[in-house]
């Protein structure tokens, strides 16, 4: 289960051919809605249901960011913000979010997607999202200098693209598993670790233990001598396929204006 850092510590608790990249990773297509600019709001419990939006993952960018592009057979259940624009480090705002979930069966992580949104109305961020089946599992998740591996409890290094300053965004799901029953991995489609974003630069599994799936999200500071409070956005997304199955996306958006 997460823990909250402790000092420089950090124990991270933590599609498919199925949700198209721009409704659960984007890829610079139609941004997300805006949410609450709160500076320190602790997670929404409300659901706002989104109509369905019939366009093609191909569509223009929307001029005001308002609506969600998805695929023309995909249709969003529901669109809300869990955790507002606000920084998520040490002695932040509660940065859980829960679920109450009926086991079996365990919801499974299927997909990982990454997406840039240089939005023109609003302020741009990147996006690594996380889709399961059956239900959300509960989150928890928050900025720190050190990753462990849940298995060994041993210090994760920092994959690396050249940038000196990152640090962690850990990411922790809990009544979640990233494996099938048979004990192979679930995930059907994630991209490469070294995604390359402007702020986001690469993500690695910290654990799938115990009911526990667990992720560290690198984020690079803009400048390499500061420690900016980049802001981060929750996002929970229910779509469900044009077979009738049901997939649920937990985004976190990260803030890429230039902090210094």
């Amino acid at each position: 289960m997460f823990r909250r850092p402790v000092g420089k510590e950090f124990i991270a608790a933590a599609a498919v051919g199925f949700v198209t990249v721009a409704l659960a990773g984007g890829c610079g297509t139609s941004p997300a809605p805006p949410s609450s600019t709160r500076p320190s709001a602790a997670p929404s419990t409300s659901a706002s249901s989104v109509a369905p939006v019939p366009t093609t993952a191909s569509a223009a960018p929307s001029p005001t960011g308002a609506t969600p592009t998805v695929a023309s057979t995909t249709r969003v259940v529901s669109y809300r913000t869990v955790y507002g624009w606000a920084w998520p480090g040490p002695m932040s705002a509660d940065t859980s979010v829960r679920h109450t979930q009926t086991v079996p069966p365990v919801p499974e992580l299927v997909g990982i997607s990454f997406g840039e949104h240089p939005v023109s109305v609003g302020r741009p961020y990147e996006r690594m999202s996380f889709t399961f089946t059956h239900a959300f599992p509960s989150s928890d998740f928050g900025y720190s200098d050190t990753l462990l591996s849940v298995a060994t409890g041993t210090v994760i290094p920092k994959p690396s693209d050249g940038r000196p300053r990152t640090g962690w965004l850990g990411v922790s799901f809990t009544v979640a598993q990233a494996h099938t029953a048979s004990g192979a991995s679930s995930i059907l489609s994630q991209p490469p670790r070294l995604v390359g974003g402007q702020r986001i630069v690469s993500y690695v599994q910290a654990g799938d233990f115990e009911g526990g799936v667990n992720y560290g999200i690198l984020v690079a500071w803009p400048i390499s001598r500061s420690t900016p409070k980049i802001p981060v956005r929750v996002v929970e997304i229910e779509t469900v396929s044009p077979s009738g199955q049901h997939h649920y996306t937990i985004a976190f958006d990260v803030d890429t204006t230039n902090h210094g």
